[in-house]
C-alpha cells in the first residue's frame, strides 16, 4: 500500500520580508553593474553583493522547520539540513531557535524562533521586580495583561510548531514508525556558489 506523505513548512519567522527585499536589491544591483560596462572594480563590487545575497538567502530565507509525515522532521539551516525520525523525538523547545531532542541529544534549527525582546520581557514579568511588587502591595493597579499574539507572529508560530511536532511524533510512535538514524545533508548549491564567488574575487586581482 502506498504511503501518503503530508508536509507542513514553518518559517522563517523573522526578517522574511526584509530578506526578500534585500535579495532583490542585491540581484538588481549586480545586474546593473554587469550590464554597464564592467571593470575590475565593478566586478569586485558585484561579487561582494553576491556574497551578501547568498548570506541573506542562507541565513534569513532558506531556514525552515518541515514536518513531513509519516516519520520525518527536517530542520533546514543555513548550509545544512538535519533529517530526524519523528518517532524518536522526545522534547521540543522554541526560544530564539528551535531545539529538538532525541533522548539526550539536541538538534537545532534556526528557521523558527521567538523574538528576543519578547523573551526578555516575559522573563521580567515572570520574576517581577521589587518596586513593582511593593507598589501593588500599596494598592497600585496591577500591570495590564499582554496582548495575545496574532496568528502570524513569531510567538504564535513557535507555539504551533511545538504542538505540531510533538503531535506528529506521537502519531509516528503510535503507528510503529522506525527510529531511523539521524542524517545531515549539506546545501551543496549554496556552498558551491560561495566557493565560486570567492574564486572569482581572487581572480579579479590576478588578471
Amino acid at each position: 500500500m502506498a504511503v501518503t506523505i503530508t508536509e507542513q513548512k514553518y518559517g522563517p519567522t523573522t526578517g522574511a520580508f526584509t530578506g526578500w527585499v534585500g535579495l532583490v536589491l542585491c540581484l538588481g544591483s549586480i545586474a546593473a553593474l554587469l550590464t554597464g560596462g564592467p571593470t575590475h572594480a565593478t566586478l569586485r563590487f558585484a561579487l561582494v553583493l553576491g556574497v551578501v545575497a547568498l548570506l541573506v538567502w542562507c541565513f534569513v530565507l532558506r531556514p525552515r522547520v518541515i514536518v513531513r509525515e509519516p516519520n520525518t522532521l527536517l530542520l533546514r539551516n543555513a548550509v545544512s539540513t538535519w533529517e530526524l525520525p519523528l518517532a524518536a523525538i522526545t522534547r521540543v523547545g522554541v526560544k530564539a531557535i528551535t531545539r529538538v531532542h532525541l533522548g539526550d541529544t539536541p538538534y537545532d534549527g534556526i528557521g523558527v524562533g521567538r523574538r528576543v525582546r519578547n523573551m526578555v520581557r516575559g522573563q521580567v514579568i515572570k520574576r517581577g521586580d521589587g518596586f513593582a511588587d511593593a507598589g501593588r502591595a500599596l494598592g497600585d493597579p496591577p500591570r495590564r495583561e499582554r496582548k495575545h499574539p496574532s496568528a502570524n507572529s513569531p510567538e504564535a508560530i513557535a507555539d504551533l510548531v511545538t504542538e505540531q511536532v510533538l503531535a506528529a511524533a506521537e502519531r509516528a510512535r503510535d503507528a510503529g514508525q522506525p527510529t531511523d538514524p539521524v542524517r545531515r545533508s549539506w546545501a551543496w548549491p549554496e556552498l558551491v556558489l560561495f566557493a565560486a564567488v570567492a574564486i572569482g574575487f581572487a581572480v579579479t586581482y590576478v588578471v
